[in-house]
């Protein structure tokens, strides 16, 4: 599992469920999609990125409505966890500055910090081994 949880009670189920109705041209959201996400640590190796499936007409809507709402508090009964936060220990690597340009260019195409992408492709490794 990717994060630690997600967990939603009615009323915040419902206002993500009812999201168009707050913001014009907002998506209503299943609260279930958002779980299932989380429960599959394979997505990321499926889809790295939305950019080659997502609309772009939504995506800009998102984005917009996301700016508009970003100071917003979250709906009563919402949790907020941060999985990363507990990650304390660094590697560093060494990189010729062509392994390290060709390390950006790929993060860069998939819209990913070069870190996350280099992070995703140890995990990877590392569950392919615990498989084996």
């Amino acid at each position: 599992m990717l994060a630690e949880s997600l967990s939603w009670d009615e009323e915040s189920a419902d206002y993500v469920r009812s999201r168009s109705q707050r913001y014009p041209g907002g998506v209503d959201l299943e609260p279930n999609w958002a779980s299932e996400v989380l429960e599959d640590p394979d997505l990321v190796e499926r889809e790295p990125t939305m950019s080659k499936t997502i609309d772009p007409k939504l995506a800009r809507q998102v984005r917009e409505e996301s700016e508009h709402t970003k100071d917003a508090p979250l709906p009563e009964g919402a949790t907020y966890t941060r999985p990363n936060r507990n990650r304390s220990q660094v590697y560093s690597v060494r990189l010729s500055p062509a392994e390290h340009a060709l390390v950006q260019q790929v993060a860069d195409a998939k819209h990913l910090p070069a870190s996350t992408l280099v992070r995703s492709w140890i995990l990877e490794q590392l569950n392919h081994k615990r498989q084996a």
